[in-house]
């Protein structure tokens, strides 16, 4: 059988599966609406993440027929190129389905998933055994995780050395002596708003200005985030059950015997929010702070030029002190030999290297270091572009060039 027919055939069963997928999802809808007149919170949610999937998995079907009737042919060939590696395997994926199905078809979310990211796997599955099957072994299971991972402190840690969660670190500091204090019914009514309250610090270090999100619920909030950070893999879960834990908190449902169970959960929710904010290259500071720190580890040319160009459009707040090192680093412009080395890179460079020279020699000559040279090296570029664009592919393109 030949590439094309077999890439044809796999291409039509998927979209036979997600016609199936659709319907199923659709008929629980259906469902839910007959035998219900006044719906829980928790099946309001359900409803809500069924018309997510099923709007997900209509836009599969679209893509894949589109992919059918006009893609199919090309990606065959590609497919049937000699020496077609595993790297191109995985770059030459015809449609955003290909590889992601499962997580359209499920029609469920992992409550688990984004808190016991340091737990080998094995224990992992176990765990999730204890929480489908006994709840007072999972909660004995995660409570030693919370103590052996140092989450508390490791907590306490990303608070203090990040500029925005630092201005929650009074009232995150009381809230985790409740916890540790055994105050579960306490802590679990002061976490969700902390957690949202993260959520709105995520959007505004995307630069999505404060008005836009004084008014915006916490499911606006998420689209945003997942909208703008590619990498924000737990979108789901904050959006579509979250909110049942959140809002069981907020109308008093709460009670004594499971308070132990729901502060956990809220604590390692509340670790992991803090966890990806910290770590989220999307975010500019994050990016700008972390090629700094590789630089100051390695003081080489290719990363004196990466700190710089990381520094485009962003302020480095005042919390993190750096206005000496900041200057120092500028202050290595200065040297011929750096000049040498730029002449090097507009000479060998592309299009995709002058534009992350454009930005370096737009930072220098705005902070007033050799405004003349910044100048007419921009002039020699013959642009200055300063429109997004890739970084890695950049920081790529210096390892190969000289």
């Amino acid at each position: 059988m030949n590439f094309q027919k077999k890439t044809f055939q796999k291409k039509k069963k998927n979209s036979i599966i997600e016609e199936e997928t659709i319907v199923e999802f659709k008929a629980e809808i259906d469902q839910i609406d007959k035998t219900k007149r006044n719906l829980t919170n928790k099946e309001a949610y359900r409803k809500y993440l069924l018309q997510y999937y099923i709007e997900l998995n209509e836009e599969a079907r679209e893509e894949i027929m589109d992919f059918l009737s006009h893609g199919i042919k090309a990606h065959a060939l590609v497919e049937a190129q000699e020496n077609f590696g595993f790297q191109s395997t995985i770059l030459n994926q015809p449609y955003k389905y290909y590889n992601l199905s499962s997580l359209y078809k499920s029609g469920e979310v992992c409550e688990l998933k984004n808190k016991f990211l340091d737990m080998p796997v094995s224990e992992y599955r176990e765990l999730r055994h204890y929480y489908h099957n006994d709840k007072d072994e999972f909660v004995l299971k995660m409570q030693a995780y919370i103590e052996d991972y140092d989450i508390i402190g490791r907590l306490e840690r990303l608070v203090a050395a990040h500029h925005q969660l630092n201005k929650r670190e009074e009232i995150l500091k009381q809230i985790m002596e409740s916890y540790t204090q055994e105050k579960f019914l306490l802590f679990s009514n002061a976490v969700p708003l902390q957690i949202e309250g993260v959520f709105n610090d995520y959007c505004l270090e995307l630069g999505i200005e404060s008005e836009q999100l004084s008014k915006a619920a916490l499911h606006k909030k998420l689209d945003i985030i997942s909208d703008k950070d590619k990498n924000f893999t737990n979108y789901e879960y904050y959006k579509f059950v979250f909110p049942v834990l959140r809002n069981k908190v907020a109308h008093g449902n709460l009670y004594s015997g499971d308070s132990e169970l729901t502060a956990g959960m809220l604590l390692l929710d509340l670790y992991h929010i803090c966890r990806v904010i910290t770590n989220t290259d999307i975010i500019k500071i994050n990016r700008a702070l972390s090629y700094l720190k590789e630089y100051w580890q390695k003081p080489d040319k290719s990363n004196l030029l990466l700190a710089v160009l990381n520094l485009y459009d962003v302020d480095i707040p005042d919390f993190y002190g750096l206005d000496e090192e900041l200057s120092e680093l500028k202050d290595k412009f200065l040297s011929e030999e750096v000049w040498d080395y730029l002449d090097q890179l507009i000479e060998h460079g592309n299009e995709l290297v002058n534009r992350g020279l454009a930005r370096i020699l737009i930072i220098l000559k705005n902070d007033g270091i050799e405004i003349d040279k910044c100048e007419n090296y921009l002039k020699k570029i013959g642009k200055n572009k300063s429109d997004e664009f890739d970084v890695e592919r950049f920081k790529q393109e210096l390892r190969y060039l000289i």
